[in-house]
């Protein structure tokens, strides 16, 4: 429900990936619990897949290291990995987001 909200406010004002991330940080900030925030990213990122080398070549190749935590993001590198080179796949990945 929380994300649902989220992406609804993000949509409504028109916020890019940047101002989503500095709204996110600033809610972090106030809430003041540097220790929840710590251990809310070590789990996201121990569910990221960190041995995954066709992955770590898309994320390269589209200079976006925060791709890392994005659940979608992983499902799409697993589901092309033996269809795509990194390349293709991230001009994919492109084009699927600007969609």
């Amino acid at each position: 429900m929380i994300d649902t909200l989220f992406r609804r406010v993000a949509a409504d004002h028109g916020w890019t990936d940047a101002a989503q991330v500095a709204v996110l940080l600033r809610y972090a900030a106030h809430t003041g619990s540097a220790a929840m925030l710590q251990a809310f990213l070590d789990r996201e990122r121990g569910a990221a897949n960190d041995d995954d080398p066709f992955q770590d070549a898309v994320i390269a190749i589209l200079r976006d290291p925060g791709l890392v935590l994005d659940a979608s993001f992983r499902r799409y590198c697993a589901g092309c990995r033996d269809l795509l080179t990194p390349r293709q796949a991230a001009e994919r990945w492109c084009c699927w987001r600007a969609a």
